[in-house]
């Protein structure tokens, strides 16, 4: 393998491994948001007062993170055409375990970021008061 394969490989395994945590957390935050809906829902045709989260701030949440995911997985997709048609990569042998490697490494060092993601589309969704809050502050500044 010459030097600009494994530095090609090296660089679109990294940005591989964010794209492919990115969308997942945004698939993650997605079904927060849908869980969140239907139990909204599910309370109001109980019939009991529905007191929580307003869905409108869960709408907006599952607007953004659904075009998230959409924009994230097109890129992944677009990569990996431009990566097997133009530049002839096979993701097989000393490549493809490079490849891998370098998506894993990046991925187990964004772990925590995504965890703190993962919390904030939850209390985003499911905590009362959290979104109204996190908005007022965010006017302030």
């Amino acid at each position: 393998m010459s030097f600009t394969v494994v530095c090609f490989t090296l660089l679109w395994g990294a940005v591989f491994g964010y794209l492919a945590l990115r969308t997942f957390d945004s698939l993650l935050g997605i079904g927060f948001c849908l869980q969140a809906l239907l139990r909204w829902r599910w309370k109001r045709l109980a019939g009991k007062v529905v007191t929580g989260v307003k869905p409108g701030s869960n709408l907006d949440l599952l607007v953004k993170l659904s075009l998230c995911a959409l924009f994230f997985a097109s890129l992944i997709h677009l990569g990996d055409d431009f990566a097997r048609s133009k530049l002839w990569v096979r993701y097989a042998g000393r490549g493809g375990l490079l490849f891998l490697l370098s998506a894993a490494g990046l991925i187990l060092a964004w772990l925590p970021a995504t965890r703190r993601r993962l919390v904030h589309y939850w209390k985003m969704s499911h905590q009362f008061d959290y979104a109204e809050r996190r908005r007022r502050t965010q006017l302030l500044r």
